[in-house]
């Protein structure tokens, strides 16, 4: 099936548009500690004595969402994310408010066209937006999103590794991680072939779960609209997470939808081995190298003469 292909694929190369070939080479990955911290998190009674004021960036104007403001979730790049509650509904959500005239104006303007796209183009394993809310000094938008209160895959990483090192065992991955990968694959899938978007900063903090432990793609900042681009940092550096990104990014090279697809094989990885845990430890000794170890380091070395093939049909269909 489309799972099992995109999997097979994801973990021998990379894809292009049609889902068929792509290079396959590696690069130097850092321990999981320093992949994808997630934003600092703040107490849930942290009182928002002033939402609005808060909300609007020390703008004199008063402006008020369409859902009141309870508590303050966390602190990202450009500003706060708040639960807020619908009181005509009761329903929860998560309120992200984007700073416009931060440093990196340009950043944030993209994430709010991003979130235009996600907001028209629904998919069960991406963050829902409901509303994009601009305020009139053009200071601020908000973004009202889908409040996903399983926490994130970074945590549920930690979580094992520190069972594992509470009971002196070997790392064992979570149950569930075989459905997440498949889920975190169809939404990467969707948003490549369905929006003709690259998500570009795919990692465990930004694979969030539903209350039924769905996995969810999340915060879309660094998205980009158009599945190939010409290369290139973003304001110096490099466009994603430390130990995710694509070796060609870092190269300043052309790359497309495949440099997702290097993210999501190390997202696997880390998921299902607890990824680096100790750089301390010595390297183990080179004798006893299987073939898959030679091939590796062929890959390396010589990337060109090992792309991936196109799959036989029958297992396509």
């Amino acid at each position: 099936g489309d799972i099992t292909r995109g999997l097979l694929l994801a973990l021998r190369g990379r894809k292009d548009d049609r889902v068929r070939t792509g290079k396959s080479f590696f690069a130097g990955l850092a321990p999981v500690d320093r992949i994808g911290e997630p934003c600092k998190p703040l107490s849930p009674s942290f009182p928002p004595h002033s939402p609005t004021a808060l909300l609007s960036g020390g703008s004199d104007e008063s402006v008020m969402l369409p859902v009141p403001l309870e508590a303050v979730l966390g602190e990202g790049q450009y500003g706060l994310v708040w639960r807020a509650r619908d009181e005509s509904t009761s329903s929860v959500h998560a309120v992200k408010n984007i700073k416009a005239y931060c440093k990196h104006r340009d950043l944030a303007l993209r994430e709010r066209q991003i979130a235009e796209i996600i907001r028209e183009n629904q998919h069960p394993c991406l963050v829902k937006v409901f509303g994009i809310h601009c305020f009139d000094d053009g200071g601020l938008c908000a973004l009202v999103m889908e409040l996903c209160t399983g926490g994130d895959l970074l945590r549920r990483i930690r979580h094992a590794r520190a069972r594992a090192h509470a009971r002196e065992e070997v790392y064992v991955a979570p149950a569930e991680a075989e459905g997440w990968i498949a889920q975190v694959f169809l939404g990467l899938e969707y948003m490549h072939l369905s929006m003709n978007l690259l998500f570009r900063d795919l990692k465990p903090g930004n694979v969030v779960l539903s209350a039924s432990g769905r996995a969810k793609l999340a915060d879309f900042g660094l998205g980009r609209h158009g599945t190939d681009c010409g290369g290139g940092w973003s304001f110096g550096f490099p466009t994603g997470s430390l130990g995710y990104t694509a070796p060609e990014i870092l190269a300043q090279e052309a790359y497309d939808q495949r440099a997702d697809l290097y993210s999501f094989g190390v997202l696997i990885w880390v998921l299902l081995t607890g990824g680096v845990t100790n750089r301390d430890a010595p390297s183990p000794p080179a004798n006893g190298i299987d073939e898959e170890c030679d091939l590796l380091a062929e890959c390396i070395h010589e990337p060109g003469r090992h792309a991936a093939q196109a799959l036989p049909a029958a297992w396509v269909d």
